[in-house]
């Protein structure tokens, strides 16, 4: 009786794993459909009890498979910062809208792949606070920037159409219009789920 269930127990596992790989695999063939979304944030505490910087950002995501292992779509980041290292607190917000690609390496089976992507943006930010070289008055304005990522990122399935995804990306940007910094270069890690939608259902 032992040996029959262990039996029954391997057809089972075999099973699933015929039924679960090529619905793995189908994620990332030519048609499918790719939703995502990726957060990160800074939290900085300076002397004082009350003077903080406090910075997030979301990254939402879509892309369409244009062959295997190959996706292309859209990218919106959001993100958003408030310091109280002056009083009152200083806030700036900033959204953009831009293209994403995202490149499956080789051929990959099984509940982990990795991937490396490209990204490009321009966002339009808002600061509402003070202005170092006007005495510390309160002042507003808006800026414009372009925005351009690569890195390597990471997904592990938890299930057929999800999985956890993890991205190291290098960021260079260029202020196009208005404030300060007009250079800089940055280096993020960030979190998040996407989503795969295979194109047979």
């Amino acid at each position: 009786m032992k040996h029959a269930n262990g039996k029954i127990l391997v057809c089972l596992l075999g099973l699933i794993g015929l039924l679960v790989s090529p619905q793995l695999n189908a994620q990332i063939e030519k048609g499918a459909h790719l939703f995502g979304t990726n957060v990160d944030g800074n939290f900085e505490s300076f002397s004082g009890a009350s003077n903080v910087n406090v910075s997030l950002g979301a990254e939402f995501q879509y892309a369409y498979f244009i062959r295997d292992g190959l996706a292309f779509g859209a990218q919106v980041p959001i993100g958003y910062n408030a310091s109280t290292i002056f009083n009152p607190t200083v806030r700036s917000v900033q959204v953009g809208l831009g293209p994403w690609l995202q490149w499956y390496p080789g051929e990959q089976k099984g509940m982990v792949k990795w991937y490396t992507f490209v990204e490009s943006s321009i966002q339009f930010g808002h600061f509402n606070g003070f202005i170092l070289d006007q005495n510390f008055t309160i002042n507003q304005f808006n800026w414009t920037d372009w925005v351009n990522g690569a890195g390597v990122g990471i997904n592990a399935f938890i299930s057929p159409n999800v999985a956890l995804n993890g991205r190291l990306t290098g960021l260079y940007s260029l202020r196009l219009r208005n404030g300060f910094n007009p250079e800089s270069t940055a280096l993020t890690f960030d979190f998040g789920v996407q989503v795969f939608l295979p194109s047979r259902l």
